[in-house]
């Protein structure tokens, strides 16, 4: 009863705590390189249109110089005007904005009860004092154009905007998952089910509790396909959508079978305490994931543009590729893969474009991060409430594992789902005292003593081939040189 009860308690606070403001970077111009206009006095007016993908604008953040001196302490004031651009005689919000020097500066005001895709025209007129209004110089923004008095200009302002993510915007959020529902098989069977079975066909699951199954399951599920896609590469066994559908939903059915049958057998479903709010955790983390990139077309920063370009060298190829090149001058064996096998494997079990399946797949990992921490709190401490707190603030209060999403640093999160399922494994195994609970872990560790073993051959062999070719070019040069000798 008081589980029950702990856990209403929790969503009415949670649905009491009110709404929030989010950025739209895919609707904003963030280009600040150049002085796009100069405004000397009050007849001189700057207008930008734009076109806000949200619903409930609230927001706009300029980059505005006051145009004088660098030093001077002069103060610019300026009228900042909002319309619609049906309404263009009536602002929806004017504010009287204090500049000094140069910067950015957000101009705030109540929820505009738009649609998406309402256009809006915004309005600056110089109060006190010059103004510089900072944007490109070229037309970056195709949805809008820059005018300077009445003159259309070939440059953009520089704008951010940002809206109301209201309880509508969440349920609709919700209602998106709930039309992707089918993709919860295919995250189960890839990044829950291989290491689920190989902890239940070793007779460990029952050393652990449910939460602890479940992070320890997500560690070594996450070790198991890089190491599997390197075997069959060692052995030029390419990888399909057809294979991964077929082997993995195999494995996914057979590990659903492996945890419904005792149910279904003693008809009985009964979730520890614990595991039951580190689901509800899991539920919330996710929901905040997804809420995170609603407004991203494509993952975020420079890391994710190479983490999709060695995912596609995997789809085209079947498996882990030879060379990078011409695209990068390394070795394949000189950087960490596991990620992209996972990725690449997603992908051809569901189908998905890979800039999307990168993004959903990133925010998945994300969440099974928070599963991961209850797991290594455990370890640590032997205190599921300690587990489940830890938890709740790793995947809902602060930045980190959710601030990876902004870098691109996937496969950096990929890593760390592996750490703490080994330390458990390892403090576990350690604490065993049968001589038969250990040979499955000693086959574990010897999988993956090969797994390093055969990089380091791969890494050997091609430092030779690379010397060996020094070698020739090095002979090559002395015949050369003895030709033109004898000449």
């Amino acid at each position: 009863m008081i589980p029950r009860l702990s856990l209403i308690v929790f969503l009415v606070l949670l649905s009491l705590s009110g709404c929030i403001t989010l950025p739209d970077p895919e609707g904003s111009q963030d280009r600040t390189n150049d002085v796009v206009a100069r405004l000397a006095d009050k007849e001189e007016i700057l207008t930008q249109s734009f076109v806000s993908r949200r619903s409930r604008l609230n927001g706009i953040t300029l980059w505005i110089g006051s145009g004088s001196e660098e030093g001077d302490p002069a103060l610019s004031t300026a009228f900042i005007s909002l319309f619609r651009e049906n309404e263009p005689e009536t602002p929806f919000s004017t504010t009287l904005l204090s500049i000094q020097g140069s910067g950015q500066h957000t101009v705030h005001f109540p929820p505009a009860d738009d649609q998406a895709g309402q256009r809006y025209f915004i309005e600056i007129r110089p109060d006190t004092g010059p103004l510089e209004i900072r944007g490109g110089n070229i037309d970056v923004y195709p949805l809008g154009e820059s005018v300077v008095g009445e003159v259309p200009v070939e440059a953009d302002i520089a704008f951010r905007l940002t809206y109301d993510y209201d309880l509508q915007a969440a349920l609709t959020d919700a209602w998106g998952m709930i039309k992707d529902l089918w993709l919860a098989f295919p995250f189960f069977a890839l990044l829950i089910a291989p290491g689920f079975l190989l902890l239940d066909l070793t007779g460990l699951r029952s050393r652990f509790d449910q939460g602890e199954q479940l992070g320890i399951s997500v560690g070594l599920s996450a070790a198991i396909i890089p190491l599997l896609m390197l075997w069959t590469s060692t052995i030029d066994l390419p990888w399909s959508a057809i294979s991964v559908r077929l082997l993995f939903g195999g494995i996914g059915l057979f590990a659903l079978w492996r945890i419904l049958s005792p149910l279904i057998q003693s008809r009985r479903f009964k979730l520890q305490p614990a595991f039951l709010w580190l689901l509800v955790v899991c539920l919330f983390a996710l929901g905040l994931r997804l809420a995170m990139v609603r407004d991203l077309s494509a993952p975020a920063w420079v890391d994710s543009v190479h983490h999709a370009f060695i995912t596609r060298l995997i789809v085209e190829t079947g498996g882990f590729p030879n060379t990078y090149q011409p695209y990068f001058d390394i070795s394949p064996t000189e950087y960490h893969t596991g990620y992209h096998a996972g990725l690449a494997a997603f992908q051809w079990f569901t189908g998905l474009d890979l800039l999307q399946g990168m993004l959903i797949h990133g925010q998945v990992l994300n969440v099974l991060a928070v599963a991961v921490i209850y797991l290594l709190t455990t370890t640590l401490t032997k205190n599921r409430t300690a587990g489940v707190l830890s938890a709740a603030i790793a995947g809902l209060f602060t930045p980190m594992p959710a601030y990876y999403t902004s870098w691109g640093r996937y496969s950096q999160l990929a890593g760390l789902l592996l750490l703490p399922a080994a330390l458990a494994l390892v403090v576990r195994f350690i604490r065993i005292k049968l001589i038969g609970d250990r040979r499955p872990l000693t086959a574990f560790f010897a999988l993956h003593h090969k797994y390093w073993k055969a990089r380091g051959k791969a890494k050997s062999c091609d430092a030779q081939r690379t010397e060996d070719a020094i070698h020739e070019t090095s002979c090559d040069a002395h015949r050369a040189e003895g030709a033109n000798h004898s000449n």
